[in-house]
């Protein structure tokens, strides 16, 4: 990802880079589990993960349970990725399906070639 602001970064960029629970483990991915009902954060072991549910589960996009037997809540995903200091919800449309994202560079040859945008 180079020298661009981690900030600035869009969540379905950081989606294609890790999907997976074994790429974000090999990434250093910080994951908790936030509860909408209780404010709980609980953390995500992603070795425990791998082990039950395969390296190739992914927790994009996914909701479940509150694991607080009290709390009628579902949990959310969210990750905290070397570099940045704050969680973000684990919420991006799919990489392979979402359109491709123009440059700058491609926009402004598009726009001579006489296509618009």
């Amino acid at each position: 990802m180079g020298s661009r602001n981690l900030d600035r970064i869009e969540m379905i960029e950081w989606r294609a880079k890790c999907e997976t629970v074994a790429q974000m483990r090999a990434a250093r991915w910080s994951v908790v589990a936030r509860c909408d009902a209780c404010r709980s954060d609980f953390a995500v072991d992603l070795a425990k993960v791998a082990r039950e549910r395969g390296p190739a589960t992914s927790l994009w996009n996914r909701k479940q349970a509150c694991p607080r037997p009290d709390c009628p809540g579902q949990v959310q995903f969210a990750v905290r990725i070397p570099g940045l200091f704050v969680y973000q919800l684990m919420v991006a449309g799919d990489p392979k399906t979402a359109p491709k994202r123009l440059t700058l560079g491609e926009r402004a040859a598009r726009d001579r070639q006489g296509d618009g945008g």
